[in-house]
């Protein structure tokens, strides 16, 4: 039963930092092409972490926006579920 949770713990992990992580990454990027930004201004909103560009640039709301903050409050829970591996680990 142990090992059914730490399994659960990493692979929620590694999906959120890798999978949902790079799937936000791409959604700024499609953002950024789509709307033709200058190259400044894609940086700011491609490079800057935790999505701070991209929420100081684009306030408004829409469909896009939307669906984006789903996918972050995926990525934050499943990291949470992942951060339970990380204390399990260092304290046990």
């Amino acid at each position: 039963m142990l090992n059914i949770l730490v399994g659960i713990m990493l692979s929620s992990f590694w999906f959120s930092l890798i999978g949902l992580g790079s799937t936000l990454f791409l959604l700024r990027l499609y953002r950024v092409l789509k709307d033709k930004q200058t190259l400044k201004q894609s940086l700011f909103i491609l490079l800057i972490p935790c999505s701070i560009g991209y929420y100081l640039t684009y306030q408004e709301k829409s469909r896009f926006k939307f669906w984006y903050e789903v996918i972050v409050i995926m990525a934050f829970f499943f990291m949470l579920i992942g951060t339970v591996m990380v204390i399990y680990a260092h304290y046990m």
